[in-house]
């Protein structure tokens, strides 16, 4: 176990050296270029913040115009329901009108069949009391022409 311990501490100790010798191997050229890249990404990152403050206020400004449509539109909504609901009243009350008015177009078309009836009897009469008048016409005649005799 004492072995795997230093080897592991032998190991450590070199990769220690490794890097040491990496950072010293870098040279004036590749630091300004690491320097470069890093300005580079820092002006980045900055022109990235600011693009997302800008689109988080944009989109702050669309979610308001966007709530303000939908008061508007639940607004208008509501207004169209009443209306609708006007509307249906209106119609059910036109509907009953209606019901009435066939319900009276019923009972007057029963009174003109009633009083058609009515006519046709009087008719009857009036032809059978025609006839009755022109039996007694006639009997009246041969009664004043046996006077006569």
């Amino acid at each position: 176990e004492k072995s795997i311990q230093e080897k592991e501490k032998r190991i450590r100790s070199l990769e220690k050296e490794g890097a040491s010798k990496r950072w010293s191997m870098l040279t004036e050229e590749d630091v300004k270029k690491s320097s470069q890249t890093l300005a580079d990404l820092q002006a980045s990152n900055t022109s990235k913040e600011m693009q997302i403050r800008a689109l988080r206020s944009e989109m702050g400004e669309t979610v308001g115009v966007h709530k303000e449509l939908l008061v508007e539109s639940k607004a208008a909504y509501r207004e169209m329901a009443e209306k609708h609901l006007a509307l249906q009243d209106k119609c059910m009350g036109m509907e009953e009108d209606f019901r009435a008015a066939e319900e009276s177009v019923a009972t007057l078309e029963e009174a003109r069949r009633s009083l058609e009836a009515s006519n046709q009897r009087k008719e009857e009469q009036i032809h059978s009391l025609r006839e009755e008048l022109m039996k007694t016409t006639v009997n009246l005649g041969l009664l004043e022409g046996v006077d006569e005799d």
